[in-house]
């Protein structure tokens, strides 16, 4: 995933700036000063209240426990989580990822735009809402666009296609892009049982076949896409 800004940083960019507007209230001596910064820091707590997920989870051990948890907080799929990206910012879904950050439980969606540039859009999982959506910068913005459009020159299968077939083997928690050495889409699975997998979606057929990179899930049989 492009995690190149932290959508939170945001709410704290804003803090600060209430916070200097809070001060120079005062200092001009205006009576109203007071009232002035409590409204102020006000409108930035629920600024940064609107930013948070409706999705708490309580931090864990790194593993796969703790991603299985995550997929069992997520009301909203990874294919509902396209599509209210996509109804936000119109381009092409490269990415989707249900992580636990700052703002809680949320999927974070990376769409190209069709002038390259790199949108990140957030979305909470137990809603559906768009908390967030912000323009990526990087110095390989550019090649980084050229390397996906390349890669899905010709293809049939879009990100939401590929979040659709992996969900026949479990609850899918990620779709990517692989742009270099497999040319497919890359996506995570988490069973009823909590077990884990990774499967590779092709780009022409929506086909569904086991990542045998996955050394730390290879163990996991291919039944474990139960639910229940």
């Amino acid at each position: 995933m492009r995690r190149n800004i932290v959508i939170a940083s945001v709410a704290t960019a804003a803090l600060i700036g209430g916070g200097a507007a809070g001060t120079m209230a005062f200092a001009d001596g205006g009576g109203s000063s007071s009232g002035s910064q409590t409204a102020s820091h006000r409108s930035v707590a629920q600024q940064a209240d609107s930013h948070r997920s409706s999705v708490q989870l309580k931090d864990g051990d790194e593993g796969s426990s703790e991603d299985a948890t995550e997929a069992k907080a997520a009301r909203i799929d990874a294919q509902d989580a396209i599509r209210a990206a996509l109804q936000n910012t119109k381009g092409t879904v490269i990415a989707a990822d249900l992580d636990n950050d700052s703002q809680g439980l949320v999927w974070e969606v990376d769409v190209l735009a069709k002038n390259n540039q790199w949108h990140q859009v957030t979305i909470d999982p137990g809603n559906g809402k768009v908390l967030g959506s912000h323009v990526e910068h990087d110095d390989d913005d550019a090649e980084d666009a050229a390397q996906a459009r390349s890669a899905l020159k010709g293809s049939s299968t879009s990100a939401l296609d590929a979040a659709k077939a992996a969900s026949a083997k479990g609850k899918v928690t990620k779709v990517e892009l692989d742009d270099d050495a497999t040319k497919a889409w890359e996506a995570e699975t988490t069973s009823g049982k909590g077990h884990e997998r990774d499967w590779h979606v092709s780009l022409h057929s929506s086909q569904v076949t086991v990542d045998h990179g996955d050394d730390d899930h290879g163990h996991d049989d291919d039944d474990d896409n139960d639910d229940d």
